[in-house]
Formats: C-alpha cells, sequence, structure tokens
C-alpha cells in the first residue's frame, strides 16, 4: 500500500470531534480501516476546519437540485 503522512501530520491545531466523527463516518466510503478513515479526514479537516459540514451542505444542495447519485460500495 502507498500512503505518505499526508497534511494532518504537519498540522499541530486542534481537530473538531464532531467535524473528526463525520469525517470517519464519511471516509467509511472509501476504506473498511477505521485508523484510515481516520487519517483521510484529519486530512482533509487540517485544510478546511469545516470539511465536513461543507461537504454535507454541498450533498443537500446536489439532493435538493436531482443532482445526487449515491454510487453504492463494491
Amino acid at each position: 500500500m502507498f500512503w505518505d503522512a499526508g497534511k494532518s501530520s504537519n498540522y499541530n491545531g486542534k481537530y473538531d470531534p464532531k467535524q473528526l466523527a463525520m469525517g470517519i463516518k464519511v471516509e467509511y466510503e472509501h476504506t473498511t480501516d477505521k485508523k484510515m478513515a481516520e487519517k483521510i479526514a484529519k486530512d482533509h479537516i487540517a485544510e478546511i476546519p469545516d470539511y465536513y459540514t461543507r461537504l454535507d451542505a454541498m450533498e443537500e444542495q446536489a439532493k435538493a437540485e436531482g443532482k445526487f447519485r449515491k454510487i453504492p460500495n463494491k
């Protein structure tokens, strides 16, 4: 597996617990590994502190516009 340390390894701030919980749940769409899901979530939050709130709002807007398609995991 190739995986670099990512942005969160250089981040010295704190992670909002609500954002982190939302992020881990979302990232389970891409992995079944909790540590990996947490790492991905932390990378996103390190860049944009309210990343998962924004993602949720974007998905809700897409649903309202009839443009949201949930693709099932394989």
